[in-house]
């Protein structure tokens, strides 16, 4: 309950309207493997009649991570794409008498940030701080005047950087909320319905291509360039909105997840209150938690991690200076 209590705070403080309050998350894609994320053993197939159609064996493709923004009023801000590898792969193409080299990033949505990882196609605190100056300039009209937004997203390392902590509020007025340890499956937008759509959409795609592409190896120039198809069937205003009203988060309705009922085989050790005793519950947290200083409750554990159980405004003061002293620390420690 105190999710929803600080997020009623939030919205009543700052006088936020759908149009200010974000959402971001990480989502793989690896079209080796089908739907329902079993491994394919002979690349993505496509049934076609009597014979089975793949694209290529994918022996050059890594996967992508995207991270996509969406806003409660069901517009969506600048995707970052990340890739694995030092340097995008280019192609070289004959444009009339002359050669030039392209490369996969004119390919995905427009205005997207495109990023490398040498690791893993992951979202790295580089990666997401560069990302975070591209976000900045994509809602500097919403704060202009001193008017704040809130950015909602999980407790991830990398993006709870001092850094990107700093960049956002102390600079440009955005408010970052860290979502419940645990939790996000049902209180992030993107997880309860986009992360889903995009992947069945990706699929769909991909399995059109089939039947075009069936003999030519699949790399990520092709894979660039069905991105925008997939990412525009998913992330349509329609779905941007639902994924909102199912966390609960736009209107604001903790009734939203109150009443979902648990699988029949959920085994509860004691007896669930109910929705109106929850009601009951969220307004008491709302008196008890109205004079407090947002984030106060914030713990940082000796690992450096924040701890989020309850959720947490991560660009409070108190919360900033937390990150600030571990940050003094670990310093020390590799100075010394």
């Amino acid at each position: 309950m105190h999710h929803f209590a600080a997020l009623q705070k939030l919205v009543e403080d700052y006088d936020l309207d759908s149009g200010r309050i974000f959402n971001l998350d990480e989502c793989g894609s690896t079209p080796e493997r089908y739907m329902n994320g079993q491994p394919a053993s002979r690349g993505f197939l496509q049934k076609r009649g009597s014979r089975d159609y793949r694209i290529g064996d994918f022996k050059y493709f890594n996967g992508i991570t995207m991270m996509p923004i969406i806003s409660a009023d069901g517009s969506c801000a600048s995707p970052l794409f990340v890739f694995k590898g030092s340097r995008l792969p280019y192609r070289t193409v004959r444009v009339g008498n002359q050669t030039v080299d392209k490369t996969p990033a004119c390919k995905p949505p427009p205005g997207s940030t495109l990023a490398l990882r040498t690791e893993n196609g992951s979202v790295d605190t580089v990666n997401f701080l560069n990302w975070a100056y591209n976000f900045v300039d994509h809602v500097k009209h919403f704060t202009a005047n001193s008017r704040k937004i809130l950015l909602i997203y999980d407790a991830y390392r990398a993006h709870i950087s001092l850094e990107v902590l700093e960049l956002f509020f102390l600079s440009n007025n955005i408010i970052v909320y860290a979502l419940s340890a645990h939790s996000s499956g049902k209180t992030q937008p993107l997880d309860t319905v986009l992360f889903s759509v995009s992947k069945t959409s990706l699929y769909n795609v991909l399995s059109n291509c089939a039947s075009v592409q069936c003999q030519n190896p699949f790399d990520l120039f092709d894979l660039c360039a069905i991105l925008p198809e997939a990412y525009h069937m998913s992330f349509t205003v329609k779905n941007v909105k639902e994924s909102f009203c199912r966390a609960g988060i736009w209107p604001l309705n903790p009734q939203r997840l109150l009443c979902e009922e648990l699988p029949a085989d959920a085994q509860v050790d004691s007896r669930l209150l109910s929705v109106d005793e929850l009601q009951k519950l969220f307004e008491e947290r709302q008196i008890e938690y109205r004079n407090k200083v947002l984030g106060s409750d914030a713990v940082i554990g000796q690992s450096g991690y924040v701890d989020t159980t309850n959720g947490c405004v991560m660009t409070a003061p108190s919360v900033m200076e937390m990150v600030r002293k571990k940050k003094r620390r670990l310093r020390e420690v590799f100075t010394r």
